[in-house]
């Protein structure tokens, strides 16, 4: 009987392996890798564990529970080093060296990823402009000379154009403006983020410029500072376009200014050529209502705002991108339409195309939208009361 039952006792229990001076469990495990892998080593877990008799797993846990954690000695299972093979010193892990533990705030989170994104886009530039390069040194490997002179000739053809073009813009185009004086206040109010973000969507504005037929002569007001300083380095210096140092009100008279705010009382009716369109270079993550309104007011200046009721949005409370704005404009002087200009120039994922985008009548899905809260009706009134006094301290529409 006792040789039938001593296979059962060696799997149950635990032996002494006398080679590790430890006790080992079943399967083979030691009981510093049932503790975790950072269990006992030293004198005091080895004094422990041969005080213990061979009486199963629950005996070799408490060995090794008792044994002081942090304890040095030549034991298999201490610190980081502890291994299944043999005993020794500890190994050390490359990058395990104690380091104190560092809490990111909300803030810095934001600002690491907002980093992180920035550096995702320059690689992913920086790409393309090695493909676009690659492809074209391919297509004039695969010309002849005189192939390779012609099309050389027709682009610089194609690029005096373009320039001409966008000279007589400057000259005579619709005059619009762009006022960043925003970007020179608070840096807590005008992040770092936000600033980058207004200089990427005049990039993209004036790329429009350049694609389009219509004729704009875009001015850079209060172009100093942050600001100026990364419009330079990407390139705006080269570009087509009038920049002031000066703000706004020292460029333009009161009388020709017609301040575009999604909060003026009064929609935009057509664009007249003696006017000046100021769009507000703001961008802020947190839509923050009447910014350019209370601008416009304290430059006591006229207020429009473009007609999205032309079309159908999903948000009502629709705020444009600065080049988004700029292209309306644009696509106004090419097609004579609101309604078709903002469809153009709309992003398609804001546009509702459960009524194809346009509007048709005023019926329908307005007049089916569940009727406002009290509360909300409240907000509302007040809301237009604020407004409506702005328009008056700005001269009206």
């Amino acid at each position: 009987l006792g040789v039938s039952l001593l296979p059962v006792l060696l799997l149950v229990g635990g032996v002494r392996e006398s080679s590790l001076g430890r006790w080992q469990g079943p399967m083979g495990i030691t009981t510093s890798r049932l503790m975790g892998g950072g269990g006992a080593s030293g004198e005091g877990a080895e004094e422990s564990r041969a005080s213990s008799p061979p009486g199963g797993k629950a005996e070799a846990l408490h060995a090794a529970e008792v044994a002081p954690s942090g304890a040095e000695g030549e034991g298999r299972g201490g610190g980081h080093g502890g291994t299944l093979e043999g005993g020794g010193e500890p190994k050390d892990v490359p990058g395990e060296e104690s380091r104190p533990f560092v809490r990111l705030s909300k803030q810095e989170k934001r600002q690491l990823k907002f980093e992180r994104k920035r550096q995702a886009a320059r690689e992913l530039s920086q790409k393309n402009n090695k493909r676009q390069k690659k492809s074209r040194a391919d297509r004039l490997r695969a010309m002849t000379e005189d192939e390779r002179r012609e099309l050389k000739a027709q682009e610089r053809q194609a690029k005096t154009e373009l320039q001409q073009r966008l000279k007589e813009g400057m000259a005579s185009g619709q005059r619009v403006a762009v006022d960043m004086s925003f970007c020179h206040g608070d840096p807590a109010v005008n992040k770092p983020q936000e600033v980058s973000s207004l200089v990427k969507q005049l990039n993209y504005g004036y790329s429009g410029l350049k694609r389009s037929t219509a004729s704009v002569s875009l001015h850079l007001t209060s172009y100093n500072g942050e600001v100026g300083k990364l419009l330079d380095n990407g390139g705006a210096s080269n570009w087509f376009v009038h920049r002031h140092s000066e703000p706004l009100e020292e460029v333009f008279s009161k009388e020709e200014l017609v301040y575009l705010t999604p909060d003026a009382p009064c929609e935009l009716d057509t664009l007249r050529k003696e006017d000046v369109y100021v769009i507000g270079g703001i961008v802020d993550r947190t839509p923050k209502k009447g910014v350019s309104m209370t601008r416009a007011a304290e430059l006591g200046v006229r207020t429009a705002r473009l007609p999205i009721s032309e079309i159908e949005v999903k948000n009502k409370g629709l705020i444009l991108n600065v080049d988004t704005v700029l292209q309306v404009i644009q696509e106004w002087q090419r097609l004579g339409s609101w309604s078709a200009a903002l469809y153009a120039a709309v992003p398609t994922r804001i546009i509702d195309k459960g009524n194809g985008g346009l509007k048709v009548a005023r019926g329908g899905r307005d007049e089916e939208a569940a009727a406002p809260s009290p509360e909300s009706s409240h907000q509302q009134e007040e809301v237009e009361k604020r407004d409506a006094a702005a328009a008056a301290a700005a001269g009206g529409c």
